[in-house]
């Protein structure tokens, strides 16, 4: 419904600019496009549940054409899967599909966009415009295009812009067959909840949102600061709701202040990225199905990186280090007062990542074939046990192939949903691998 109607929104632009292009020259109006296409395998150790599903073998593609015209310029790239083992991975997302034009200092755009706000490789506090497809590279989801009316004015070396979004785009959880899920398959879960600003639950699509961003460069420092508030994308309550007799993940409208900061000294790059995130609440901090938690939380995410060459190899060692702090748990710490709350446990109910350390390196071999390697570990502060590592591969073979594989183990007890937290799937051991036809 979205797609279509941003579809219509550009095709109506296209017809106005199009028929200015068809009164000039040809030569001055240029298209691009390319693509890919790639056959994609996955496998998992195979457990003793006949619910879950351990392999997929599919094809996926992504389409991209742009054109330009003078001060227009319009885009539209997509992206979809086709998986004949794991039906549920079938997927079609419109990442870009926009239209824009530029005056002076001044750029407008409308349509389906994808925004990257992060700087760090696997935490992301500030990066949480785009919903996730949550069946996929749990440091780096595949985004879905979201809707949008963004005006942006050149500011030095930097810009400021401003963000209208109309649409409460659904976040994709992976199918509970899925052994990426955060919930066991015996459990069927409800459909998702929203509550706007003023408390209220919904399940309209659409409402006002809205965001500001200013980005500057000095040197060799790259700054960042934004403000949003929006429908939650990446953090659900889950919440019962004993007439449906199942569990129903909860989106709350957040309002969220802050920015990312890089630093370039050297060989080193010092980054820090942090999202100070303000929760809607009901009166009386309850709803129908049962009360709300205070959510309300700073999210801070560090990383330092070294690069240095061995033999004509670039070698990048990458760290980082994320956490997230309560305003009780700030005060306890400079008070010292006591404070009964599990914050482990509240932080479990926010994500994947709460208070982890990555440690990496990549080697990018600068050959014809582009090939790299990348290994990371990330440990659990709060629960050493709980570690996540991938190992990757990726090179081009020729002008128009490539191939790339990974390895990834998770170790660690699988609290899951039974015990009121998100974690990696402790079961969710696998290999994937990529055969890809470039165009």
């Amino acid at each position: 419904m979205v797609a279509e109607r941003c579809a219509l929104v550009i095709a109506g632009l296209c017809v106005v600019f199009g028929s200015t292009v068809s009164t000039a020259s040809a030569a001055k109006s240029k298209w691009k496009s390319k693509g890919l296409v790639t056959i994609e395998g996955r496998l998992f150790v195979p457990d003793s549940d006949s619910a879950t599903v351990d392999e997929g073998l599919g094809l996926l593609g992504r389409l991209e054409a742009s054109h330009r015209y003078k001060a227009f310029r319009e885009k539209a790239r997509v992206f979809g899967r086709l998986d004949g083992r794991d039906a549920n991975r079938t997927v079609f997302i419109v990442e870009e599909l926009w239209a824009e034009v530029r005056q002076g200092d001044f750029r407008l755009r409308i349509g389906a966009d994808v925004l990257n706000w992060t700087a760090t490789e696997a935490f992301h506090p500030a990066d949480i415009i785009n919903a996730p497809n949550l069946d996929s590279d749990i440091e780096n989801y595949e985004k879905l295009g979201e809707p949008m009316v963004r005006l942006s004015y050149r500011l030095g070396s930097g810009t400021i812009s401003a963000f209208f979004f109309p649409y409460y785009t659904r976040t994709i959880l992976p199918a509970q067959s899925s052994r990426l899920s955060f919930i066991p398959p015996e459990i069927e879960v409800g459909s998702f909840l929203r509550m706007r600003a003023n408390g209220e639950l919904t399940d309209d699509d659409f409402g006002p949102q809205g965001a500001l961003r200013i980005t500057q460069s000095f040197r060799n420092i790259d700054l960042s600061l934004h403000v949003v508030h929006h429908m939650d994308r990446l953090q659900p309550e889950v919440l019962f709701d004993p007439e449906q007799g199942r569990p129903r993940p909860l989106f709350r409208t957040v309002t969220q202040v802050g920015g990312t900061y890089q630093h370039v000294l050297g060989a080193f790059i010092a980054k820090v990225e942090a999202a100070f995130r303000i929760f809607a609440t009901p009166d009386g901090e309850t709803t129908p199905l049962g009360p709300v938690q205070d959510r309300d939380h700073l999210q801070v995410a560090f990383g330092l990186e070294y690069g240095f060459l061995v033999q004509g190899v670039e070698v990048t060692l990458i760290s980082e280090l994320q956490s997230i702090f309560f305003g009780d748990e700030i005060k306890k710490f400079f008070t010292g007062q006591n404070a009964d709350t599990d914050f482990n446990r509240l932080r479990r109910n926010l994500g994947v990542f709460q208070r982890d350390v990555l440690f990496g390196c990549r080697a990018s071999f600068n050959d014809v074939n582009s090939a790299q390697v990348q290994a990371t570990t990330i440990v659990d502060i709060d629960d050493p046990r709980e570690i996540f590592v991938n190992l990757s591969y990726s090179q081009r073979i020729g002008s128009v192939w490539g191939v790339s594989g990974a390895v990834r183990l998770a170790f660690g007890p699988d609290r899951g949903l039974a015990n009121q937290g998100f974690s990696i799937p402790a079961d969710s051991d696998h290999v994937r691998l990529f055969v890809t036809r470039y165009f």
